[in-house]
């Protein structure tokens, strides 16, 4: 996991292949290897399909910024959940 535990901010999310939800400056949390983020639009929800990957850039607290390797949607709604594409 890329993302140390702990509050984000200028949380991105960009599809790789396709699956929609794209997140613009949002916040978010990482804990126990799952990062969790939002507020996604209701019209462009990410996918829980895991033929679709997602990359994840953030904010930590600590001031770093950090990028995700592809990442699998496990629960998608306003604040979604993900985890290391496996």
């Amino acid at each position: 996991m890329a993302f140390p535990d702990g509050h984000y901010t200028n949380v991105h999310v960009y599809p790789i292949n396709g699956g929609g939800g794209s997140l613009s400056n949002g916040t978010g949390t990482s804990l126990n290897g799952t990062f969790s983020c939002g507020q996604f639009d209701k019209s462009d929800l990410p996918s829980t399909d895991k033929k679709f990957h997602y990359k994840i850039t953030a904010k930590h607290d600590n001031g770093k910024s950090y990028e995700s390797a592809p990442m699998q949607c496990w629960h998608a709604g306003a604040t979604s959940d993900f985890k290391d594409a496996q």
